[in-house]
C-alpha cells in the first residue's frame, strides 16, 4: 500500500515508482520479500489490477493504473510453525470510478455483518447467506438460486464465491463459511470473512480478515487498515 501510495501517475495513467513502472509483479515481489524478512513464505500472492480483478483467482500481471481497483490477496505460511494466514485488501491510487466506490461500500457492509455474526454455534452457511442477502439487496447477483437480477444475463457476476474458510496448517480447511458450511462454528476455529463483488466490465472488490471464534463472538487477527483510496 505504501509503494502504491508513493507512486507517480504517468501521462498514460500508469503508475511509476523511483523511475520504474509499478507492475503487479513488482508489488508482489515487495510483499513476498517483506514476508520473507518476517520468517514467512508467500507464493502466488494475488495482485490483480483493473478488470483482472473480476476473476477472484487471477494472480495479476502488468502495470498498475491510477483510479483502478487493485485486489491484493496475501496468504503466507510461517516457516517454523507451518501455520498460514490470509488477508485481502482492495485499493486504488486516487478515487476510482463511482461503480468501484459503490462496490467497495457494499462489500465492506457485507464483511462487517459477517464478522459481527461470528460466534460459537452459528453455521458458516448462515454467515454466508447473510452476506449474500446484503449484496443482492444492493443490486448485485449472487450464486444462490433466485438471486440473479437478470436471468437472461449469461455473464457470471456479483458475489461468486464463498464468504470464507478455515485457516490453519492448510490455507483452505474446515470449517467452511459458505454454502457447504452446515456444521456449527466452535470456540478456537480460525476462519476468514471475505465477501467480494465482481464485474468483468469494471473489475472487482474483495476484503478479507481472519478471525478466531471466542466464547463471546470472535477476535479479529487482521491488523491492516481498510481503505480504498490511497
Amino acid at each position: 500500500m505504501d509503494a502504491i501510495a508513493r507512486a507517480d501517475v504517468r501521462g498514460d495513467g500508469t503508475l511509476g515508482l523511483d523511475g520504474v513502472p509499478l507492475t503487479a509483479e513488482r508489488v508482489r515481489s515487495i510483499i513476498e520479500g517483506a514476508l520473507l524478512e518476517r520468517g514467512c513464505l508467500a507464493e502466488s500472492t494475488i495482485i490483480a489490477p483493473g478488470t483482472q480483478a473480476a476473476d477472484p483467482h487471477m494472480i495479476g500481471s502488468g502495470p498498475l493504473r491510477a483510479r483502478e481497483p487493485v485486489v491484493m490477496d496475501i496468504f503466507p505460511q510461517h516457516k517454523e510453525t507451518r501455520y498460514f494466514a490470509d488477508m485481502t485488501r482492495t485499493v486504488s491510487r486516487g478515487v476510482p470510478r463511482p461503480e468501484v466506490v459503490r462496490m467497495y461500500e457494499v462489500v465492506m457492509r457485507a464483511q462487517d455483518a459477517g464478522i459481527k455474526a461470528l460466534r460459537p454455534g452459528i453455521t458458516g452457511q448462515e454467515v454466508h447467506e447473510l452476506g449474500e442477502d446484503i449484496i443482492f439487496a444492493a443490486g448485485y447477483d449472487t450464486l444462490r438460486a433466485g438471486q440473479k437480477h437478470d436471468p437472461k444475463d449469461p455473464v457470471i457476476r456479483g458475489f461468486i464465491h464463498g464468504t470464507g474458510h478455515g485457516v490453519g496448517l492448510e490455507i483452505h480447511e474446515a470449517p467452511s463459511v459458505g454454502r457447504s458450511g452446515t456444521s456449527p462454528l466452535a470456540i478456537g476455529d480460525v476462519v476468514t470473512v471475505e465477501p467480494g463483488v465482481y464485474d468483468p466490465d469494471v473489475g472487482g472488490v474483495r476484503l478479507e480478515d481472519m478471525l478466531v471464534i471466542t466464547d463471546s463472538g470472535s477476535r479479529n487477527l487482521t491488523r491492516a487498515p481498510r481503505q480504498l483510496v490511497i
